[in-house]
């Protein structure tokens, strides 16, 4: 069942790259190449883990491709960011590798659920460091995010601010705080008043 789901989410993602573009477009391209490579059961995985720790020569590439499908599933809830998702889906590569190089399958986990936290981390500080042209701190950045996430769930309702204080642990007064810090950038050369 992994594997159909993996192939329905591989159209969806190959369906909107073509849609954004008259042909096939490098995201096309790449997602049909990483499609090629299978995703490996749970018992390959550890072999494959296992064997790059002994230094078998193929195996981190091994582990790195077949969870190349992971990282573009992972960028698409990153989509609404402001940044290319090619650019979303290279910084998760970062992400990947990073992952494969400190997994350990002895520990009973998945790749994949070992992973994931290093390819969203990636994804995150590159959106933080190139989406903004003033650079603002992690935190904050999520606090944002968070936030805009939940307002963005309730825009049928009226949703005040001590409900988005209480879901995000943030108390009104920091809320105003964070919100005021991390306001739209004004530029200096902007006309300020009409009447001068």
């Amino acid at each position: 069942m992994p594997e159909k789901g993996m192939a329905e989410e591989q159209e969806d993602l190959e369906g909107k790259a073509e849609r954004e573009s008259a042909g096939p477009s490098m995201l096309t391209i790449y997602f049909r190449d990483i499609a090629r490579f299978p995703v490996l059961s749970r018992e390959e995985e550890q072999k494959t883990a296992r064997d790059m720790a002994a230094g078998v020569e193929g195996a981190r590439d091994r582990l790195i491709v077949s969870n190349l499908r992971l990282v573009a599933k992972i960028a698409q809830e990153y989509a609404d960011t402001g940044m290319p998702l090619i650019d979303l889906i290279q910084e998760g590569n970062i992400g990947l590798i990073e992952a494969v190089d400190r997994f350990d399958p002895e520990r009973g986990y998945r790749l994949s659920t070992y992973a994931a936290w290093w390819i969203r981390r990636a994804m995150l500080a590159a959106i933080g460091e190139y989406t903004r042209m003033i650079r603002i701190p992690d935190y904050l950045f999520r606090a944002v995010r968070r936030m805009a996430q939940i307002r963005s769930m309730a825009e049928q309702d009226v949703i005040g601010e001590a409900e988005v204080g209480e879901v995000l642990g943030l108390s009104v007064d920091r809320l105003r705080q964070v919100e005021a810090q991390v306001g739209e950038i004004v530029s200096l050369d902007r006309i300020v008043a009409s009447g001068d």
